[in-house]
């Protein structure tokens, strides 16, 4: 019960948690993003795998930093 409360989630996780319902949220929000666009917490232990997915998938992905900030790559 001590860990209630707490997120398990890495920085970057939460932050692209947070940019992902900014863009359900705000009218506008998503338009720099084409569809289909994969959101990557930069700081995952699965970054390179879902960065490699999602090449090769040939979607569009936004690598999130931990201070909210993104990379687009199209």
């Amino acid at each position: 019960m001590e860990n209630l409360g707490r997120s398990s989630n890495t920085p970057a996780t939460d932050a692209a948690f947070e940019l992902l319902g900014r863009m359900v949220d705000e009218p506008g929000a998503d338009e720099r993003y084409p569809d289909r666009t994969v959101l990557i917490p930069s700081d995952s232990t699965d970054a390179a795998k879902l960065v490699h997915a999602a090449v090769a998938e040939r979607r569009p992905l936004a690598l999130v930093f931990p201070d909210g900030s993104d990379v687009l790559y199209r």
